[in-house]
């Protein structure tokens, strides 16, 4: 028993934590870029290629199927009141000053 719980402690500090959950809160269109934010302040470092006024923003391409896929999941969280949670590619590739978005979850 003593085992199992030592087990499950370490898979628990070994998945990675990329922050709490947010609701989306501003999602915009253009040209195939998706910027939105979330309810949950960053708590990460961003990139320094973000600036102030757009930290708290992502990017997603949607010309990909990754990308469609991605945005899929972000209209059906804004849908159903689905939390969000974001991992950051730690760049600003696709839109010079908001962090790019490299995966996202949906959270009940």
């Amino acid at each position: 028993m003593n085992y199992a719980r030592c087990v499950c402690v370490l898979i628990l500090t070994l998945v990675p934590n990329y922050g709490y959950a947010g609701t989306i809160e501003f999602m915009e269109v253009k040209d195939n870029l998706v910027t939105f934010s979330t309810s949950e302040i960053k708590a990460h470092t961003s990139p320094a290629c973000a600036v102030e006024e757009t930290k708290q923003k992502w990017t997603i391409k949607i010309n990909t199927p990754t990308g469609r896929a991605t945005y899929t999941m972000l209209m059906t969280a804004v849908a159903t009141g689905m939390e969000v949670k974001v991992e950051t590619a730690g760049d600003c590739a696709f839109k010079q000053g908001i962090e790019r978005a490299k995966r996202i979850w949906l959270v009940k």
